[in-house]
Order: C-alpha cells, then sequence, then structure tokens
C-alpha cells in the first residue's frame, strides 16, 4: 500500500473513531441527563463494550460497526496482511480487555440501586471524564497505527505476544475482583434479607 493511501486511511480511521466515541457519548448521556437508572445506564455501557468482542466471534471483524465506514475493509485487509497469522491474537488482545470491562459493567447493573445514574455527580464528571476518555483514545489508535505501520512481521509478532499475555493477565485479575465483589454483594445481600427491615 502507497504511503499517501495508507495516511489517508489512517486520518479516517481517527475520524471515524471519533464519530463512534460521540455516537456512544450521545447515548450514555442522554441517558444520564434524562435521569436514566443507574443500572440501565451500566447496561448500556456493558453493550457497548460487547460490540467488538461479538464481532469477532460472529463475523471475525475487529468492529462490524467500524467497518461500515468507508475503506475501513481496505485497512483491515492491509492490517491483516500485515500481520499475518498474528492478526487474530493481535485483535483477541482487544477482546480480553472489552470482555473484561463490558463484564464489570453488567456486575454493576446487577448490583447497583435504582437511583438514578446522575445522583450525587458534580457536572465537572461529565465534563472531565469524556475529555480523559477521548484523548486516551485517540493516543491509542495513534500508537497501535504507527507500531503496525513501522514494524516488520518480526518485531510484530514479539509485541502481538506481549500484548496477549499483559491483556489476558490484566483482564484475568478484573474478572476475578469483579467476581469477588459480586458474590461478596451477594453474600451481604443475603445477610441483609435475614436481618429484615428495621
Amino acid at each position: 500500500m502507497e504511503d499517501t493511501q495508507l495516511r489517508s486511511l489512517r486520518q479516517k480511521e481517527l475520524l471515524y473513531t471519533n464519530i463512534l466515541f460521540v455516537v456512544y457519548a450521545v447515548i450514555v448521556f442522554g441517558l444520564i441527563f434524562s435521569r436514566a437508572s443507574t443500572p440501565l445506564v451500566y447496561a448500556v455501557l456493558a453493550i457497548i463494550f460487547a460490540i467488538s468482542p461479538l464481532s469477532m466471534v460472529l463475523a471475525r471483524k475487529s468492529n462490524i460497526l467500524y467497518l461500515m465506514f468507508p475503506g475501513m475493509n481496505e485497512l483491515l485487509r492491509y492490517e491483516q496482511e500485515k500481520l499475518g497469522d498474528q492478526w487474530l491474537r493481535y485483535q483477541l488482545s482487544n477482546v480480553y480487555l472489552q470482555v473484561a470491562v463490558s463484564l464489570f459493567f453488567v456486575i454493576q447493573a446487577i448490583i447497583r440501586p435504582a437511583h438514578p445514574f446522575s445522583n450525587g455527580l458534580p457536572l465537572w464528571y461529565f465534563l472531565v471524564v469524556p475529555a480523559v476518555l477521548l484523548i486516551l483514545g485517540n493516543l491509542n489508535v495513534r500508537s497501535q497505527a504507527r507500531r503496525i505501520d513501522q514494524s516488520n512481521y518480526e518485531q510484530l509478532k514479539i509485541y502481538t505476544g506481549d500484548r496477549v499475555l499483559f491483556t489476558s493477565i490484566f483482564a484475568i485479575v478484573a474478572l476475578v475482583i469483579t467476581g469477588v465483589v459480586f458474590v461478596a454483594y451477594k453474600i451481604l445481600e443475603k445477610s441483609w434479607s435475614h436481618i429484615g427491615p428495621f
């Protein structure tokens, strides 16, 4: 692939990623400002983070919504050729984290009381959190694109192995902690039910 064509595709990738982020943010903040319950907001967040893993399982695509944009199928083919037999492992390293985050939000949706999500949250929270997530997301997209474009197959193979190991450990630890919190909540819930109302 020519450098000019690749640069154009990478610019589109960044643009489309930001468009998806804005769409997700509008959905989530629309729910929050309409005073949706905390479990509902967490359930929607769980669904958002589950989109990419489901895309990989059902269609072997990194993100079905993302690939609906012009040129992204072409970029997908380029990355598959560049990574070779490491492409699936590379994508799975992202999936592990997203599954862990999605399950975390599922647990939150189960254990949180049905109060409006916005209760007690200061205004700055709704400004700072999206800004930080947007910056981190853009940095991640640029970093991963640079890594793929500037590395050869052997370098990418080593990097993919390290990435899979790190994300696997992180996801396992996150899931264990989430599971412990859920079990602890269920135990406390059961003990509270025995005590009864005061």
